[in-house]
């Protein structure tokens, strides 16, 4: 057995008369972990004063301990008390669970845990009224794990009279635990309530089954599976209600990422929160019902709320933020196995700062297997509900089985991309200038494409591409349009747009596209070659579709870097969030021959200021660049993301020194 005592507790005699003056005592040993420094507590020389190991019957001693203890002997005491603020831990070897005894009083205001080990309080404990069977005070975690098929562990938390009927402590009974008292019996066997300031945690693995209705005014929590301990997987924790009786909870919180199995789950006040499964009917008045995770909440049986109510979502889920860090994109829903009553409740959604939530992403927040009735008192089915923090709104969707968020809108709106384009070099065979981008909404999106060489030399640009032809193919690959010269078909159209070419030998098009993804190909007539432009304009800023995803593939040498532009703008005021990408040696991974080797990629403003710039993207540094699978697959590849108020904006995707190649630079639009 080892033991780690943190911060100041009180260790006493196991005989003896008490001096009325404890001794000071501080631990100067070395610290380390429960492996490598498995005996520092039985060393008189790692002791000020060296006696205190020995435990000289007589004599107090207030220990302070500065560093990680741990002992490998079984421990007798008279007395402990562990301050606020203290900790103890008892755990065991990888050769034996051994015991901790107190022979006298326990006291603990700090923290208690029991870690495959047995802490035996025999005498006093003063944390426990067996008049009342009420636990106060203090932390105690109970929780026992197996180290291998032939090395079983349990910890085993006992003291006299153990029989719990009120917990005001901080109470966790994890996987093999058990609480009892000096003749073994169960010490939870009548625990029937938790109190205010008490919090009750059935961990993974444990089985809790109260003796009859069971009432919540403080915090109980039933925690989810874990994966792995030494090689076990563990199971959710359950909370076990009899027959014929309920879950009962007036103030406080209940959250189960485990199992609730109760007939009825009577939530009248304070905060109900479901990652996991509850068996049973669930009413709630005056309360909040908040489903955490996007697969795994769930309700197998009916669920009412009263006006008094909220129903509460998440997006991202809360549990996906990690250090104030996005580590996934699942987002709060809620499956019920039954009827839903929305008796005039509230419905509420959070999102969190920062996390990017597309126009057009639809969450389905609720659904049922028998049918949602009534009605939300604050939203109705077709109008828009503002989040909680007033910066945003959603429009809402509700059937008799389902619960969706649609069509966000921040505020203030974010732009949206009005124009997008690229200019590069344009040789031969692979290469050549070739730009995608995605319509994304519902409805159809009218677009202005061009293609633009022999006008570039009024901009100052050498060697423009004398005769450009301009293609465009859906995303099969199928050329859906082409142009070379853009008086020759649709001159008229054109010229309505306000934008014509200049020059009769440059492409364009007019074209309504559904929504999809898109690619603009640009060639030299007659494989000529030179510098061009290719540009897509939005013609229909107010329809339900935006231009979003801009990627371009050119060649990039010294003095021909790889130019996208883009204008946000439309109809929208407020920041837009992007990412821009500028990737080489993926590239032959897709069948590139001779891929920009280390590209390097600046994002500068209508000025020309450089705005921001990157080399090398580290991977896992962006948590919005991650959650949203935009990550390179090669180090020397670079990432940008940003938030940019309504402009004009260029990424420069350039080479270093002599090196040249093929590079695809990216946009993409996550407010859209």
């Amino acid at each position: 057995m080892r033991i780690f005592v943190g911060f100041v507790c009180t260790l006493l005699a196991v005989a003896g008369i008490i001096r009325a003056d404890p001794v000071p005592s501080l631990y100067v040993g070395p610290s380390g972990t429960f492996d490598d420094v498995p005996t520092n507590y039985t060393v008189p020389e790692n002791w000020e004063p060296a006696e205190v190991p020995n435990n000289i019957p007589g004599t107090v001693y207030l220990v302070e301990i500065p560093q990680d203890v741990f002992v490998d002997i079984a421990v007798t005491i008279n007395s402990l008390t562990t301050d606020t603020g203290g900790s103890l831990t008892v755990k065991d070897t990888a050769t034996a669970a051994g015991s901790f005894v107190t022979a006298a009083s326990l006291s603990n205001t700090g923290s208690l845990t029991i870690h495959n080990s047995t802490f035996d309080s025999v005498g006093i404990f003063t944390n426990f009224d067996s008049g009342t069977g009420t636990l106060s005070g203090g932390t105690f975690v109970v929780e026992g794990f197996d180290l291998s098929d032939s090395q079983p562990r349990t910890a085993v938390f006992q003291f006299a009279s153990a029989d719990i009927h009120v917990n005001q402590s901080a109470l966790t009974v994890t996987n093999h635990a058990m609480i009892v008292d000096q003749l073994s019996r169960d010490g939870l066997r009548n625990f029937a309530s938790n109190l205010d300031p008490g919090s009750f945690v059935v961990g993974s693995g444990f089985n809790f089954v109260a003796p009859g209705t069971f009432t919540n005014t403080g915090n109980v929590t039933v925690q989810a599976a874990i994966p792995d301990v030494n090689g076990f997987s563990i199971a959710p924790g359950t909370f076990t209600i009899p027959t014929g009786r309920q879950y009962f909870q007036t103030s406080g919180t209940t959250t189960i990422d485990g199992s609730l199995l109760s007939d009825l789950t009577d939530i009248q006040g304070g905060t109900l929160s479901v990652g996991g499964v509850i068996n049973g009917t669930l009413t709630l008045e005056g309360a909040t019902l908040a489903p955490t995770g996007q697969t795994t909440a769930q309700v197998t049986g009916d669920v009412t709320l009263d006006s008094t109510s909220t129903l509460q979502f998440s997006i991202p889920s809360a549990a996906t933020i990690v250090d104030d860090q996005f580590t996934s994109q699942e987002y709060d829903h809620l499956t019920v196995s039954g009827d839903v009553v929305l008796g005039n409740s509230s419905l509420a959604v959070l999102v969190a700062p920062g996390f990017p939530v597309s126009s057009h992403a639809i969450f389905t927040i609720l659904d049922s297997t028998g049918t949602i009735g009534g009605k939300f008192g604050n939203v109705t089915t077709g109008s828009r509900l503002t989040t909680v923090d007033g910066l945003g709104s959603f429009l809402v969707s509700l059937t008799d089985q389902v619960l969706q968020l649609s069509d966000f809108q921040a505020v203030p709106p974010a732009s949206q991309f009005a124009n997008l384009s690229t200019r590069g070099e344009v040789l031969t065979g692979d290469n050549i200038l070739i730009g995608g981008f995605i319509v994304v909404g519902t409805d159809t999106k009218d677009v202005l494409l061009r293609a633009l060489g022999p006008s570039l030399s009024d901009r100052g640009v050498p060697n423009p591409l004398p005769d450009p032809v301009l293609e465009l193919h859906d995303s099969t690959g199928a050329l859906i349009a082409f142009n070379n010269d853009w008086k020759d078909t649709q001159q008229g159209a054109i010229e309505d747009t306000g934008v014509p070419p200049t020059d009769d030998l440059e492409a364009a098009l007019v074209i309504p596209l559904d929504p999809g993804a898109y690619t603009v190909v640009v060639r030299g007539n007659n494989s000529t070659t030179g510098t061009a432009l290719v540009e897509a304009y939005d013609l229909a800023p107010n329809a339900d579709s935006t231009l979003s995803n801009l990627s371009t593939r050119g060649f990039v040498d010294a003095d021909n870097p790889l130019i996208g532009g883009f204008i946000a703008g439309g109809n929208g005021t407020g920041d837009s969030t992007v990412v821009l990408r500028a990737l080489g040696p993926e590239l032959a991974d897709r069948g590139i021959d001779n891929p920009l080797a280390d590209p390097v990629l600046e994002l500068r403003d209508v000025n020309g200021a450089l705005v921001l710039s990157n080399d090398d993207y580290i991977p896992g540094s962006d948590a919005v660049v991650a959650v949203e699978n935009l990550e390179p697959t090669d180090p020397l590849e670079a990432v940008i993301h940003t938030n940019l108020a309504p402009g004009n904006y260029t990424a420069l995707v350039l080479a270093k020194g002599s090196d040249s190649g093929l590079a695809l630079v990216e946009l993409f639009d996550l407010s859209h």
